[in-house]
């Protein structure tokens, strides 16, 4: 039965709303915390992770670059990515700004945060991992279930839908609480036309143009 629950899918599509929180304290009693937004569109063979930047924001930031080099901001550039096989993935970054469609090579994935892996980027949390945690018994919602894993160093804590397969919920953190982070994940709005069939007329670069 836990197989049965937790096997990799074709999923239905999703659109899906991502919140980020997270709480970090120092050595030198500082607490310091983060909230952001992303959406994440998910059909087939293709997913599209893009932050939600709050138009007065973006408004009052300036895209000049006084040194006269273009630089490509990891933060708010769109994530493409594509499905290869079964494990693996590839990226492409969108910055809407400048209308430019940046490819990735594979050597640079660890240099914007992207480990290649297909499962983890289509279901946020690849499937398998829930075979090594724990079944909780933490009340969870109908159709949904709470996994848990507690190392040495800390903990992961995950309510995974099992109907739709995505982590409804992601708690992880270090076991004195100086550091906590909570992502939440909702149902969103699917948009009239997925954003990767948006992208003509796009200026075609390599993620290595942008490089100093």
């Amino acid at each position: 039965l836990l197989v049965a629950l937790i096997q990799p899918l074709w999923a239905a599509d999703l659109s899906l709303l991502l919140t980020h929180d997270s709480t970090s304290l120092s050595a030198d009693g500082v607490t310091r915390t983060s909230h952001y937004q992303e959406r994440l569109y998910r059909q087939q063979q293709q997913v599209w992770l893009e932050r939600i930047i709050p138009a007065h924001v973006a408004a009052s930031v300036s895209h000049d670059d006084s040194d006269g080099h273009k630089h490509l901001d990891l933060d708010t550039s769109a994530r493409w990515v594509s499905r290869i096989d079964d494990k693996k993935a590839e990226i492409r970054l969108v910055n809407r700004h400048d209308r430019q469609l940046v490819t990735v090579d594979s050597g640079d994935y660890d240099a914007i945060g992207f480990d290649g892996d297909w499962p983890t980027a289509y279901y946020l949390v690849d499937p398998a991992k829930l075979k090594t945690m724990i079944l909780s018994k933490r009340s969870a919602p109908a159709g949904s279930q709470w996994y848990e894993s507690i190392g040495k160093n800390g903990y992961i804590r995950i309510l995974w839908d099992s109907r739709q397969q995505y982590p409804r919920r992601i708690e992880s953190g270090s076991h004195d609480g100086s550091q906590q982070r909570v992502v939440r994940v909702e149902l969103g709005v699917k948009p009239a036309q997925m954003p990767w069939l948006t992208l003509k007329g796009y200026q075609h670069k390599e993620y290595t143009d942008f490089m100093d």
